[in-house]
């Protein structure tokens, strides 16, 4: 597990450190109603299969000035 969350951290995810030790502690008895959140939010913010990386957005850089 610590593995794992440091790959998600690097990532640049944020983990809900709250919500993800209320999943852990009730794993035993709601498996699969945590499952199939974690499936969804997992499909939900991943990009198609065979698409391609999304590039981050340029920094904003101030305009030139023409005049200079």
């Amino acid at each position: 597990m610590p593995g794992l969350c440091r790959l998600v951290g690097e990532s640049g995810v944020r983990i809900d450190w709250a919500v993800l030790l209320s999943d852990l502690t009730a794993w035993e008895t709601r498996r699969s109603q945590i499952a199939n959140r974690w499936k969804e939010a997992f499909y939900l913010h991943s990009p198609p299969p065979g698409a391609s990386p999304s590039t981050p957005p340029a920094p904003d850089t101030p305009a030139e000035d023409p005049t200079a």
